[in-house]
Protein backbone atom coordinates (compact mmCIF):
# COMPACT_ATOMS: atom_id res chain seq x y z
CA UNK A 1 0.00 0.00 0.00
CA UNK A 2 3.03 2.22 0.88
CA UNK A 3 4.40 1.74 -2.31
CA UNK A 4 1.56 2.21 -4.22
CA UNK A 5 1.30 5.88 -2.68
CA UNK A 6 4.73 6.21 -3.32
CA UNK A 7 4.06 5.56 -6.98
CA UNK A 8 0.89 7.31 -7.47
CA UNK A 9 2.22 10.50 -6.14
CA UNK A 10 5.34 10.35 -8.36
CA UNK A 11 3.10 9.77 -11.26
CA UNK A 12 1.01 12.72 -10.31
CA UNK A 13 3.85 15.16 -10.09
CA UNK A 14 5.38 13.89 -13.17
CA UNK A 15 2.04 14.74 -14.80
CA UNK A 16 2.43 18.50 -13.51
CA UNK A 17 5.78 18.76 -15.25
CA UNK A 18 4.36 17.40 -18.59
CA UNK A 19 1.06 18.70 -18.30
CA UNK A 20 1.37 20.78 -21.75
CA UNK A 21 1.72 17.36 -23.48
CA UNK A 22 -0.37 15.29 -21.50
CA UNK A 23 -3.44 17.69 -21.31
CA UNK A 24 -6.45 16.29 -20.32
CA UNK A 25 -5.14 13.04 -19.23
CA UNK A 26 -3.20 14.85 -16.67
CA UNK A 27 -6.69 15.06 -14.40
CA UNK A 28 -6.80 10.94 -14.35
CA UNK A 29 -3.64 10.79 -12.78
CA UNK A 30 -3.66 13.81 -10.64
CA UNK A 31 -3.60 13.46 -7.02
CA UNK A 32 -5.81 16.68 -6.65
CA UNK A 33 -8.30 15.82 -8.77
CA UNK A 34 -11.67 14.10 -7.33
CA UNK A 35 -12.02 11.94 -10.72
CA UNK A 36 -8.71 10.37 -10.34
CA UNK A 37 -7.00 6.98 -10.15
CA UNK A 38 -5.22 8.73 -7.13
CA UNK A 39 -8.60 9.93 -5.58
CA UNK A 40 -10.45 6.57 -5.86
CA UNK A 41 -6.99 4.59 -4.36
CA UNK A 42 -7.51 6.98 -1.10
CA UNK A 43 -11.31 6.44 -0.66
CA UNK A 44 -10.88 2.86 -1.18
CA UNK A 45 -8.20 3.01 1.76
CA UNK A 46 -10.46 4.82 3.97
CA UNK A 47 -13.13 2.17 2.70
CA UNK A 48 -11.10 -0.70 3.67
CA UNK A 49 -10.64 0.89 7.23
CA UNK A 50 -14.54 1.29 7.94
CA UNK A 51 -14.88 -2.54 6.68
CA UNK A 52 -12.39 -3.30 8.69
CA UNK A 53 -13.08 -1.61 11.97
CA UNK A 54 -16.66 -2.71 11.17
CA UNK A 55 -15.45 -6.11 11.24
CA UNK A 56 -13.40 -5.74 14.85
CA UNK A 57 -17.08 -4.47 16.31
CA UNK A 58 -18.55 -8.05 15.21
CA UNK A 59 -15.58 -9.61 16.44
CA UNK A 60 -15.39 -7.48 20.30
CA UNK A 61 -19.48 -8.33 20.68
CA UNK A 62 -19.36 -11.60 20.05
CA UNK A 63 -16.55 -12.26 22.66
CA UNK A 64 -18.33 -9.76 24.56
CA UNK A 65 -16.46 -6.93 24.80
CA UNK A 66 -17.34 -3.26 24.48
CA UNK A 67 -17.34 -2.54 21.04
CA UNK A 68 -19.57 0.32 20.79
CA UNK A 69 -16.17 2.83 20.28
CA UNK A 70 -14.72 0.47 17.09
CA UNK A 71 -18.60 1.02 15.94
CA UNK A 72 -18.57 4.95 15.69
CA UNK A 73 -14.99 4.94 14.32
CA UNK A 74 -16.03 2.49 11.89
CA UNK A 75 -18.77 4.98 10.45
CA UNK A 76 -16.53 7.75 10.90
CA UNK A 77 -14.38 6.48 8.17
CA UNK A 78 -17.30 5.57 6.49
CA UNK A 79 -18.04 9.50 6.35
CA UNK A 80 -13.89 10.22 5.73
CA UNK A 81 -14.44 8.44 2.62
CA UNK A 82 -17.18 10.14 1.56
CA UNK A 83 -16.12 13.23 2.07
CA UNK A 84 -12.87 12.54 0.31
CA UNK A 85 -14.46 10.83 -2.63
CA UNK A 86 -16.92 13.83 -2.96
CA UNK A 87 -14.81 16.69 -1.55
CA UNK A 88 -17.07 17.59 1.08
CA UNK A 89 -15.08 19.44 2.62
CA UNK A 90 -14.09 22.21 0.31
CA UNK A 91 -17.74 22.13 -0.86
CA UNK A 92 -18.81 22.92 2.43
CA UNK A 93 -16.24 25.52 2.54
CA UNK A 94 -17.03 27.24 -0.54
CA UNK A 95 -20.79 27.37 -0.52
CA UNK A 96 -21.47 27.31 3.47
CA UNK A 97 -18.47 28.06 5.70
CA UNK A 98 -16.83 31.42 3.72
CA UNK A 99 -20.19 32.90 3.32
CA UNK A 100 -21.19 32.64 6.87
CA UNK A 101 -17.89 33.74 8.33
CA UNK A 102 -17.64 36.90 5.72
CA UNK A 103 -21.58 37.76 6.77
CA UNK A 104 -20.43 37.81 10.72
CA UNK A 105 -17.41 40.35 9.00
CA UNK A 106 -14.62 37.44 9.35
CA UNK A 107 -12.79 37.18 6.17
CA UNK A 108 -11.10 34.00 6.16
CA UNK A 109 -7.00 34.67 5.33
CA UNK A 110 -3.71 33.10 6.10
CA UNK A 111 -3.40 29.67 7.72
CA UNK A 112 -7.37 29.71 8.15
CA UNK A 113 -7.72 31.01 3.91
CA UNK A 114 -9.01 27.18 3.61
CA UNK A 115 -12.19 27.81 6.39
CA UNK A 116 -12.97 24.12 6.19
CA UNK A 117 -9.98 23.75 8.84
CA UNK A 118 -11.74 26.14 11.26
CA UNK A 119 -14.49 23.60 11.17
CA UNK A 120 -12.53 20.25 11.00
CA UNK A 121 -9.48 21.04 13.70
CA UNK A 122 -11.92 21.15 16.92
CA UNK A 123 -13.94 18.52 15.81
CA UNK A 124 -10.42 16.61 15.46
CA UNK A 125 -9.45 18.07 19.12
CA UNK A 126 -12.81 16.19 20.50
CA UNK A 127 -12.06 13.22 18.94
CA UNK A 128 -8.86 12.92 20.31
CA UNK A 129 -10.35 13.68 23.82
CA UNK A 130 -13.07 11.38 23.44
CA UNK A 131 -11.36 8.70 22.18
CA UNK A 132 -7.69 9.09 24.60
CA UNK A 133 -9.02 6.53 27.19
CA UNK A 134 -9.80 4.29 24.37
CA UNK A 135 -6.35 4.45 22.99
CA UNK A 136 -4.40 3.94 26.19
CA UNK A 137 -6.34 0.56 26.36
CA UNK A 138 -4.97 -0.65 23.58
CA UNK A 139 -1.87 -3.32 23.41
CA UNK A 140 1.29 -1.21 23.11
CA UNK A 141 2.42 -2.03 19.70
CA UNK A 142 -1.30 -1.27 18.24
CA UNK A 143 -1.57 1.71 20.18
CA UNK A 144 2.17 3.16 18.54
CA UNK A 145 0.55 2.12 15.04
CA UNK A 146 -3.22 4.23 15.44
CA UNK A 147 -0.30 7.46 16.65
CA UNK A 148 1.37 6.98 13.89
CA UNK A 149 -1.17 6.67 11.47
CA UNK A 150 -3.16 9.20 12.95
CA UNK A 151 -0.22 11.90 13.13
CA UNK A 152 0.28 11.42 9.26
CA UNK A 153 -3.35 11.40 8.37
CA UNK A 154 -3.89 14.86 10.32
CA UNK A 155 -0.61 16.29 9.55
CA UNK A 156 -1.30 15.83 6.02
CA UNK A 157 -4.93 16.61 6.05
CA UNK A 158 -4.91 19.63 8.25
CA UNK A 159 -0.98 21.10 9.30
CA UNK A 160 -0.18 21.01 5.50
CA UNK A 161 -3.42 21.82 4.82
CA UNK A 162 -3.21 25.54 6.80
CA UNK A 163 0.46 25.74 5.15
CA UNK A 164 -0.77 25.66 1.87
CA UNK A 165 -3.38 27.94 2.42
CA UNK A 166 -0.84 30.58 4.08
CA UNK A 167 1.28 30.12 1.34
CA UNK A 168 -1.08 30.76 -1.61
CA UNK A 169 -2.66 33.60 0.57
CA UNK A 170 0.73 35.60 0.25
CA UNK A 171 2.19 34.20 -3.06
CA UNK A 172 -0.85 33.46 -5.04
CA UNK A 173 -1.90 30.33 -6.80
CA UNK A 174 -0.71 27.71 -9.30
CA UNK A 175 3.05 27.79 -8.63
CA UNK A 176 4.89 24.99 -8.46
CA UNK A 177 5.80 24.69 -5.02
CA UNK A 178 1.98 24.57 -3.36
CA UNK A 179 1.63 22.17 -6.44
CA UNK A 180 4.14 19.80 -4.54
CA UNK A 181 2.98 20.74 -0.64
CA UNK A 182 -0.76 19.14 -2.37
CA UNK A 183 1.19 15.92 -3.04
CA UNK A 184 2.85 15.85 0.38
CA UNK A 185 -0.59 16.69 1.92
CA UNK A 186 -2.55 13.78 -0.30
CA UNK A 187 0.65 11.70 0.11
CA UNK A 188 0.27 11.43 3.95
CA UNK A 189 -2.86 10.92 3.37
CA UNK A 190 -2.39 7.87 1.88
CA UNK A 191 0.00 6.78 3.81
CA UNK A 192 -1.48 7.53 6.95
CA UNK A 193 -4.62 5.33 6.18
CA UNK A 194 -2.92 2.28 4.98
CA UNK A 195 -0.29 2.31 8.41
CA UNK A 196 -3.76 2.31 9.98
CA UNK A 197 -4.89 -0.88 7.47
CA UNK A 198 -2.03 -2.69 9.04
CA UNK A 199 -2.74 -1.80 12.63
CA UNK A 200 -6.16 -2.99 12.08
CA UNK A 201 -5.21 -6.17 10.16
CA UNK A 202 -2.62 -7.13 13.33
CA UNK A 203 -5.26 -6.08 16.21
CA UNK A 204 -7.49 -8.46 14.30
CA UNK A 205 -5.25 -11.49 13.80
CA UNK A 206 -4.03 -10.53 17.58
CA UNK A 207 -7.45 -11.00 18.77
CA UNK A 208 -9.69 -12.85 16.57
CA UNK A 209 -7.39 -14.93 15.53
CA UNK A 210 -9.53 -15.89 11.81
CA UNK A 211 -11.96 -13.02 10.15
CA UNK A 212 -14.32 -14.35 7.60
CA UNK A 213 -16.23 -12.05 5.42
CA UNK A 214 -19.38 -13.50 3.78
CA UNK A 215 -21.59 -11.43 1.25
CA UNK A 216 -25.04 -13.38 0.50
CA UNK A 217 -25.48 -16.99 -0.26
CA UNK A 218 -24.77 -18.55 -3.60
Amino acid sequence: MILASVVLTLVSLAGQVLKPILGEFVKLINVASELSVPTWYASTLLLLCSVLLAAITLAERRRGNPAQRWGILSAIFLFLCLDDMLALHERTSNTLLQPGLRALGYEPGGFLSYAWVILYAPLVLIFVLAYFRFWLNLPARIRFLFLVAGALFVGGGILVEMFNAWYDSVYGRGTMLTATMTHFEEFFEMIGPSVFVYALLSYLGSTAGEVRLRIGEV
